[in-house]
């Protein structure tokens, strides 16, 4: 049998290459070939051609050019059976072997990649058989088998009728389903990649990647947040409009996964109210003393599930040994604290608080949180990569530091722009994202039910976190906007992001003439 050997895996052999530096200009041979397969020379002799279109490798070209990148890796696992065990160390033969790596890989089929890259460098490139311009083939599959996103190593096979329609530009990738009838919105199948690969394929979300001056955008104001990013100390910026890309961009300290610092709180939000949506938590002013039976005395009895999203549960905000942060098991350590002001009464930022949701959540769901949030809410969403993080105890850490990526966290943002539909399906209510996002409460009208509301005579709410890890959901305007941050730089931003950003933001839609298209 054909590609025994182990898998490969682990970053020690991962080729190191930041986003920003990977995205433009590698198409490598076997790509280059699904680009250049379809248009041979009119002067090539027909029997050749028809050869070649006879041959596996060539029907799995045609394939992969049509996004089609599961079928064409069956084919070459088909094809490769039937090649005897002392198979010859010729071109084909190590091509047919790399193809269907790389029909693999782009088809979430991790496992089938790893075998062809082993067989490859065993029976291969080893012996000096094939071509060395297959070498950089064989380190990008073995960078996204380390981890690393597909839409890092690979740019999207765009297909030659596409190309042709594009006259002398570039075509755009091919477009991301995001709701049926929706901004952006496609058939399921024309994703980046292969639509039945799962919702456990390691790849990055799929965007159109639009063209700002075809969108009406204002490029300047583009260029001028971009450099705010970069003055800001950013790790990475994008923009999305109308559900497609028009900016990204990735500092050199970029590393995946990204920490959403306290925009995770959001998240906790949204969680509430599926479980809310689902039937099992009957709603938000039930007590905390109904699922944690040690609160239910004193002021602690009268905590409800809606004090502790609205930050007026009577927790002061904590920074000194009382903090959560610090906390082996977080669960234990806020179960133990007792609210200093009558709960309703006083409005303040509360780790603390949020964290308390923890265990109740564990307890509605019927299983760990941060399992529900997986299944329910990312995996949905095809944010394959994004997790809750958990403490040493093995507890959901709710109020920051979700693990994620800036394509896959403004899915949230399109979530909510969408009032929480995804491709059809109902991931959360509509009633519970409009109650999220305006004012929940009297002592601050700028906070809603874990999410920061709308601003006066404006149409955007946000997530907000450390270092300005925020996402800005700008519904009028079709704009979800997210910047992330690891860590402040050695030598301190040279500009603040915030609020200098929330003037750019209105400019990116308005043009001398009217609104953008």
């Amino acid at each position: 049998m054909w590609l025994r050997g182990p898998a490969i895996n682990g970053p020690a052999e991962m080729m190191q290459c930041a986003p920003h530096a990977c995205t433009v200009g590698i198409v490598g041979t076997v790509a280059a070939s699904l680009l250049l397969a379809a248009t041979p020379s009119s002067n090539a002799n027909a029997q050749t051609v028809m050869a070649r279109s006879r041959s596996p490798v060539h029907r799995m070209l045609a394939l992969a050019r049509r996004g089609d990148f599961a079928a064409a890796a069956a084919l070459g696992q088909s094809s490769l059976e039937t090649l005897p065990s002392s198979w010859p160390l010729d071109a084909d033969a190590c091509h047919l072997v790399l193809t269907t790596g790389y029909a693999a890989i782009r088809a979430g089929n991790r496992d089938q990649a790893s075998r062809a890259v082993s067989a490859y460098l065993s029976r291969c490139e080893r012996k000096g058989a094939p071509p060395p311009a297959n070498a950089p083939e064989v380190l990008r599959i073995r960078r996204v088998l380390a981890g690393a996103p597909v839409s890092a190593v690979y740019k999207p096979v765009v297909s030659s009728t596409a190309r042709r329609d594009a006259g002398s530009r570039t075509a755009p990738p091919p477009p991301v389903a995001l709701s049926a009838g929706g901004p952006g919105s496609a058939p399921a199948a024309a994703v980046w990649g292969n639509a039945s690969a799962g919702p456990n394929r390691r790849a990055a979300p799929a965007y159109i990647e639009g063209d700002p001056v075809a969108l009406g955008l204002d490029t300047a104001a583009l260029a001028r947040h971009r450099e705010l990013c970069i003055d800001s100390s950013a790790d990475a910026c994008l923009v999305l409009y109308r559900g497609q890309i028009v900016q990204e961009w990735y500092g050199g300290r970029y590393r995946e996964p990204m920490p959403a610092m306290s925009s995770t709180k959001s998240i906790a939000g949204l969680l509430v109210g599926m479980l809310v949506d689902d039937g099992k938590l009957p709603g938000v002013d039930v007590r905390v003393c109904t699922y944690l039976a040690d609160w239910c005395t004193g002021m602690r009895g009268r905590v409800t599930i809606r004090h502790l999203l609205t930050m007026t549960a009577g927790f002061p905000t904590m920074q000194d040994a009382r903090s959560v942060s610090g906390a082996t098991d977080q669960n234990a350590h806020v179960r133990a604290l007792v609210p200093t002001s009558e709960p309703g009464d006083v409005w303040a930022y509360s780790n603390e608080g949020v964290q308390l949701l923890s265990p109740i959540l564990d307890v509605v769901a019927g299983e760990p949180i941060q399992s529900y949030a997986k299944r329910q809410l990312f995996e949905p969403l095809g944010m394959v990569t994004t997790q809750l993080s958990v403490d040493a105890a093995g507890h959901a850490v709710l109020y920051s530091n979700l693990q994620t990526t800036p394509r896959e966290f403004a899915r949230i943002g399109l979530l909510m722009l969408q009032q929480g539909a995804w491709q059809g399906k109902q991931i959360v209510s509509k009633r519970w994202v409009a109650s999220s996002v305006v004012a929940s409460q009297a002592l601050n009208r700028e906070y809603g039910l874990l999410w920061w509301t709308a601003m006066p005579n404006e149409s955007r709410f946000a997530t907000r976190g450390y270092l300005d890890t925020d996402m800005q959901v700008m519904p009028d305007d079709q704009l979800v906007i997210v910047r992330m941050q690891r860590a402040t730089g050695p030598a301190g931003p040279r500009a603040a992001y915030a609020p200098a950003a929330y003037d750019i933001y209105p400019e990116f839609v308005r043009r001398s003439g009217g609104r953008a298209r």
